[in-house]
């Protein structure tokens, strides 16, 4: 109440002189606190901690907008889209891959159960593509096998039946190197070029199968 003093000084005041000493004092404002003219310095900070607060969260929405903005969502969208298209391909391509190598597996074996001195030679002269991986059995190579068997039987040992393999279907056979043999003209013990010539307008698969089995291609 001290800053009342400045005002009475050591008199009494009437209406007309309090009102004149309030306005040459300048340093206070008389105010009807029932009219609400009047705020609690304490509410007054509070209201004014949270006016800036709602500021400081106003700034940083606008700030967060401003950056969804700048984003190239378009250039997101297609990366995900490419990132999406090269792993479906790197998975397509390893089944294809992964296929390849069981179906080279199941031939090689199955050459391998028909007694071919040569596998390479062998499967120079089969259609492959004719060929279909079923589980572990080709189908179509019986007849093939048979086929190339007939043609060309110097490709392979000679065998006695022991009955037919159910995975591949082709005959299964006991081991009996045949003692009769061919003179290979690509053979560099026999090499011939007249037989070779000869040999290739008879039949280029049967001349491409000889010169395999000494490193040839034809």
């Amino acid at each position: 109440m001290d800053f009342l003093k400045e005002l009475f000084a050591a008199k009494a005041l009437t209406f007309e002189e309090l009102k004149k000493a309030v306005e040459e004092n300048g340093k206070m404002k008389v105010v009807n606190l029932k009219d609400g003219g009047y705020v609690d310095k304490d509410k007054y900070t509070a209201k004014e901690a949270e006016a800036t607060a709602l500021k400081d969260q106003v700034t940083a929405a606008n700030k967060q907008i401003d950056d969804f903005k700048k984003l190239d969502v378009e250039g997101i969208k297609a990366a995900a889209d490419k990132y999406k298209a090269d792993y479906e391909a790197a998975q397509a391509k390893y089944q294809e891959d992964l296929k390849k190598m069981q179906f080279d597996f199941a031939l090689d074996k199955a050459l391998g159960g028909a007694k071919a001195k040569n596998s390479k030679a062998v499967r120079a002269l089969l259609d492959v593509d004719k060929l279909k991986l079923d589980g572990e059995t080709l189908l179509g190579l019986k007849e093939q096998l048979e086929a190339v068997k007939t043609e060309a039987p110097y490709l392979f040992e000679e065998t006695t039946d022991a009955g037919t393999d159910p995975a591949t279907g082709v005959k299964i056979v006991t081991g009996k190197t045949s003692t009769t043999t061919t003179n290979n003209p690509w053979d560099p013990k026999t090499y011939n070029m007249t037989e070779q010539v000869k040999i290739w307008k008879e039949s280029p698969d049967k001349a491409r199968a000889l010169a395999a089995q000494h490193g040839v291609k034809l």
